[in-house]
C-alpha cells in the first residue's frame, strides 16, 4: 500500500482541480489575451538562461536546475487516469481515477468558457485572490530541500506594486509540522533589476544591505526604495534576498523575492475622479476619466460589488491612449451581473492599471490606483442582459478544436476540473445538464475527495 496520507491525496485531487481550471482557459486564447501574454512573456525568466547573482559578496553565473514536473501537475496526470495499478503515468489509460467518471470534451468546455467573454466575467472572492487582493504577493510557504525535518519556509511582502516613496515589508517566517521554528537571518540584501530600457547607473546597481529584526514568530524588515536607492526615473524591479539558518539546519538557506518600484513623478496617467455610468448592449459601461501624460497602451481593470458588498463582476479595458484627458469604458457584462443574483446599486472599486512599455523590462509601468469607489445608477430594469456572450471567432475555434481532435489531442477532462472551475451560477446549470449534484464540486467539496491508493511499483 502507498504511504500517502488522506490529507496529501485530498490536497492532490485540489491542486488538481486548479490545474484543470488553468487549461480550461486554452480555448479563448488568441488575439483578445496578446498583449497580456506579450507582458507575461517579457517579465518572466527563461528557465535555461545563465543569470547573474549577488550572493551576499560578490556577483556570480547561476546556472538554473532543470525543472521537473510540478506537484500539482503530477496530481492533474493522477487524477485524470491512469493504469490498472493506479500508477497515474499512462494518461490514455481507460482507467479513470477522479471519483465522478465521468469526462468532458473540448467542446463542451468551449461552449461553457464562452458564456461570458474573456475580459469580464463572475467575481469569486475564494478563487480571485489576485483580483480583490491585487497587490498582494502570492505567496506560499516552501518545503527546505533535503532537511528531513520537513521544515518550510514563507518569504513574503506587504506589496507587490511598490509606489513612490512607500515602504516595502518583508518577512520571514520559518515552521515544522505548522509550528513555528525561529530562524537566524544571516544576511539580507536588495538590488535593482532593469535590463531594457534605460540603463541603471553603477551606485544604482550597487545591492544594498537589510536588516531583519525578530518580530513575535517571524523576521521582518522595512526599508522604503525612494530613499535607499537615489535618483532612479525609471520603474524597475527590486530583488531581495536573505539567507538564514535554524536549529537542525543542514545548510543556510537561501530565499528571494521580487517587487515592482515605480518611483516618485514616473507615474505614466492618473485617474481623474470623474466617473459616468450608463447600459449599453445589455452590459454595465462604466465611463473612466483618465488623464495621460505618457501616451501608450494602457491596461486597466476595476471589481464591480454590490451595495451590500457581495461580489459582482470583474473587468479589463486595454487600449491605447494619446496624451491628454479622455474616458475609459470599464464593461461589466451583463450576464455576469446577474448570475451573481445581487441587486442595485453597483460600486466598482479596486480600480487600477498601468502602461505597457515593450521598450522596457519591467514593462509594466503603474499608475497610481483609485482608493475610492464609485456608485453606479444603472439598474436591472435599465436592460442589463441575461444573454450569453457571442464568441466572434466561434466557427474558427470549433474547427480547430475538431481538428486537433481528430489527430488525437484535446483530452477530455475530468468532470471534478469542468465543474469545479466554474462560478456557482454557472456550475448549477452545467451540473444539472450532467446530472449531478452542484454541492459536490464546490471548492470545499473537492477539497474533501481522497483519491485511490496507489499500488507500490512492482506489485
Amino acid at each position: 500500500m502507498s504511504d500517502a496520507s488522506p490529507s496529501r491525496r485530498r490536497l492532490g485531487i485540489a491542486a488538481a482541480v486548479l490545474v484543470g481550471g488553468v487549461a480550461l482557459w486554452w480555448v479563448l486564447s488568441g488575439s483578445e489575451g496578446a498583449a497580456e501574454e506579450e507582458v507575461v512573456e517579457d517579465v518572466a525568466l527563461d528557465e535555461g538562461r545563465r543569470a547573474r547573482r549577488f550572493d551576499g559578496r560578490d556577483w556570480r553565473d547561476v546556472e538554473p536546475p532543470p525543472r521537473g514536473p510540478s506537484s500539482a501537475e503530477r496530481a492533474g496526470r493522477s487524477l485524470g487516469g491512469g493504469t490498472g495499478a493506479g500508477s497515474g503515468d499512462d494518461p490514455a489509460s481507460p482507467t479513470p481515477r477522479h471519483p465522478s467518471g465521468v469526462t468532458v470534451g473540448a467542446r463542451d468546455v468551449y461552449r461553457a468558457m464562452t458564456t461570458y467573454p474573456p475580459d469580464s466575467r463572475p467575481l469569486e472572492p475564494y478563487r480571485h485572490h489576485d483580483l480583490i487582493d491585487w497587490n498582494q504577493q502570492q505567496s506560499s510557504s516552501l518545503p527546505v530541500e533535503g532537511d528531513p525535518l520537513g521544515t518550510t519556509y514563507l518569504f513574503t511582502a506587504d506589496a507587490y506594486w511598490v509606489l513612490g516613496e512607500t515602504p516595502l515589508t518583508c518577512w520571514l517566517q520559518v515552521s515544522q509540522e505548522d509550528e513555528p521554528v525561529e530562524a537566524e537571518v544571516l544576511q539580507a540584501w536588495a538590488r535593482l533589476d532593469a535590463r531594457r530600457g534605460e540603463e541603471l547607473t553603477t551606485a544604482q546597481r550597487e545591492p544594498i544591505l537589510l536588516e531583519f529584526q525578530r518580530d513575535g514568530d517571524r523576521n521582518l524588515t522595512t526599508f522604503v526604495p525612494a530613499e535607499r536607492f537615489a535618483d532612479v526615473r525609471r520603474p524597475v524591479n527590486v530583488l531581495v534576498y536573505v539567507e538564514f539558518t535554524y536549529d537542525g539546519a543542514r545548510t543556510p538557506v537561501r530565499a528571494a523575492l521580487q517587487a515592482l518600484w515605480n518611483p516618485p513623478g514616473q507615474e505614466p496617467a492618473r485617474f481623474t475622479g470623474e466617473f459616468r455610468d450608463a447600459v449599453e448592449g445589455g452590459s454595465l459601461v462604466v465611463y473612466v476619466g483618465v488623464e495621460v501624460t505618457e501616451p501608450g497602451f494602457y491596461n486597466l481593470d476595476a471589481n464591480l460589488w454590490s451595495d451590500a458588498g457581495e461580489p459582482v463582476a470583474w473587468t479589463k479595458w486595454r487600449g491605447d491612449l494619446e496624451a491628454g484627458v479622455h474616458e475609459a469604458p470599464l464593461r461589466f457584462f451583463g450576464k455576469a451581473i446577474t448570475d451573481s443574483g445581487t441587486s442595485p446599486p453597483w460600486r466598482i472599486e479596486q480600480l487600477r492599471g498601468f502602461r505597457y512599455a515593450a521598450e522596457r523590462y519591467p514593462a509594466v509601468q503603474p499608475m497610481d490606483p483609485w482608493d475610492g469607489s464609485y456608485t453606479c445608477g444603472a439598474t436591472l430594469e435599465d436592460g442589463i442582459s441575461e444573454e450569453e456572450w457571442q464568441d466572434p471567432m466561434e466557427a474558427e475555434r470549433l474547427a480547430e478544436l475538431e481538428r486537433v481532435e481528430a489527430a488525437g489531442g484535446n483530452p477530455p477532462v475530468p468532470l471534478e476540473s469542468f465543474l469545479g472551475n466554474l462560478p456557482p451560477a454557472q456550475r448549477a446549470r452545467e451540473a444539472e445538464r450532467y446530472g449531478v449534484d452542484p454541492n459536490d464540486f464546490t471548492a470545499e467539496a473537492l477539497a474533501e475527495i481522497e483519491l485511490p491508493q496507489e499500488a507500490p511499483e512492482g506489485i
